[in-house]
């Protein structure tokens, strides 16, 4: 899950020079948040990326087939168990946002995420199975979940009729929603940048960048990514703190086509 903080708004000091790194920013802002809070799942999360690559001009990463978007929106389906036992939870012991959870605790979620791929087709598969490939590659905890997919993987992809180019620019696609999503979602107001690659790719720190900043409320790319004004949304909950009692809250942001 991640966690929006609701106690005070974020505000982007007027000193800020130069954007900083969307990912520097959401790993910060989940970092001791106190309640009241909204409470994002992931699979919501995952729906709002689905939402902006359903807007993105076709120059960005090539025209994305409905089964390329469908793979966006629908990535961190598998941590849905995870987000309810969570939530289940309130009242005997705080949520902790997905950054804070050691890879044993992730792992099974991302696995459920390449399984419920797998159940919608196999270029669903492979494009969520190269995503979290590429965000576990390094990590020593996770070198096993990475060696296991990249060696399944690989027959599979030679089969999908696809070629390499294609798969990595729709591999790009996955991260580079999911970032922007998970920018948005963390409620900070930061300028910030991301690389128009898989932010986890080797290589992406020297890939072209869009800026995202705040204009009157609404959210600006800079060079223009979207093919249109946008109004994206997102369903969390409301939790004070206290007890278990949340409500729900409707999360929404306006992207003005630049």
């Amino acid at each position: 899950m991640i966690l929006r903080s609701l106690s005070e708004r974020e505000i982007v000091a007027v000193e800020q020079l130069a954007p900083r790194a969307a990912w520097e920013v959401f790993d910060e802002s989940q970092k001791h948040v106190r309640p009241p809070y909204a409470i994002v799942f992931q699979s919501e999360h995952s729906r709002v990326a689905g939402q902006i690559a359903t807007a993105l001009h076709d120059e960005v990463f090539g025209a994305l087939k409905p089964e390329v978007i469908q793979a966006i929106a629908e990535h961190d389906f598998g941590w849905n168990d995870s987000d309810k036992e969570q939530l289940e939870l309130l009242g005997t012991r705080d949520p902790r946002p997905f950054p804070a959870l050691s890879a044993q605790e992730t792992l099974p979620s991302w696995y459920g995420s390449v399984a419920h791929a797998r159940s919608v087709s196999p270029l669903m598969e492979v494009l969520v199975s190269r995503h979290f490939s590429f965000l576990g590659a390094g990590d020593a905890a996770r070198a096993e979940f990475v060696r296991s997919e990249t060696e399944r993987r690989s027959g599979m992809e030679s089969n999908l009729g696809y070629g390499a180019a294609e798969l990595d620019r729709w591999t790009d696609a996955v991260g580079f929603c999911d970032l922007v999503s998970l920018y948005l979602c963390s409620g900070r107001q930061d300028t910030v940048e991301i690389p128009l690659a898989h932010p986890s790719r080797p290589g992406a720190a020297g890939a072209p960048k869009v800026t995202l900043s705040w204009r009157h409320g609404s959210l600006y790319f800079a060079p223009g990514v979207l093919g249109r004004d946008a109004v994206l949304s997102a369903q969390s909950f409301e939790y004070s703190g206290q007890g278990t009692d949340v409500k729900p809250l409707r999360l929404e942001w306006t992207v003005e086509r630049s």
